[in-house]
């Protein structure tokens, strides 16, 4: 993943659904591909809200995230997310059983 990430600068889209990623990896790829606007970590259960901060901080022109079966995330993360991603207008979190519907 590192190797990856390191030399895919100009990556836009980004599909990993269910690789068991870590907060670590999700950090590292996304302060390696600033340009993202699709990206999907479907089925990663070990991510944390430390991950969707990651993503709030370095992908600024992010239009949609599924982040669906990542049972560890949370309202905060999403709320963070949110705040710094203006130009999100897809999120997809089904079975997020941290994440509610408000």
């Amino acid at each position: 993943m590192l190797l990856f990430a390191a030399s895919c600068e100009h990556l836009v889209r980004v599909c990993l659904p269910g690789y068991g990623l870590t907060d670590e990896a999700i950090d590292f790829l996304v302060s390696s591909c600033g340009k993202l606007e699709l990206l999907d970590l479907d089925g990663n259960s070990a991510l944390s809200d430390a991950s969707l901060m990651a993503i709030a901080q370095n992908c600024p022109f992010l239009q949609g995230l599924s982040i669906n079966m990542c049972a560890r995330l949370t309202d905060v993360g999403v709320f963070n997310l949110a705040a710094h991603c203006t130009r999100l207008t897809m999120l997809s979190f089904s079975n997020c059983p941290g994440i509610s519907d408000r």
